[in-house]
């Protein structure tokens, strides 16, 4: 199972083309987990619209910021592996698989867009979240 995790904040116009782009590409015991920050526009109807039962909603009355959401998001997500995406972010097709094939070697991986082609970047990790058995 993979996990997306995704903080919102006031991202009504980019979540929606954002959530397809990822949606698309994951299987259907997957989840994209969406934390938001209070946001006070229609991001959270945006996410509603889409109808999607992978979706799950971390709704927030309080402002806590970009990081502390992030980790609000990592700490309900149930995935053995754990994409992360900004609420400004479409994903080109094929990510999940690509990046699924670089996990397979590395513990970690990084996808820059460089010159709009996707390539995936070893990255020296310093943790564990799943250690193999």
């Amino acid at each position: 199972m993979r996990s997306v995790v995704l903080a919102t904040y006031q991202g009504e116009p980019f979540v929606g083309e954002q959530l397809d782009s990822i949606l698309s590409q994951l299987a259907p015991e997957d989840e994209v987990v969406v934390s938001d920050d209070a946001s006070t526009d229609g991001t959270l109807d945006v996410v509603a619209q889409r109808r999607d039962s992978r979706i799950r909603v971390l709704a927030h009355e309080k402002r806590v910021g970009y990081v502390a959401n992030f980790q609000r998001a990592i700490e309900a997500s149930l995935g053995d592996s754990i994409f992360f995406s900004d609420q400004d972010d479409v994903w080109m097709p094929n990510k999940v698989t690509f990046m699924d094939a670089a996990l397979r070697n590395h513990g970690c991986v990084a996808s820059p867009f460089l010159n709009g082609a996707e390539h995936a970047t070893s990255l020296a990790c310093p943790f564990t979240l799943n250690p193999p058995s």
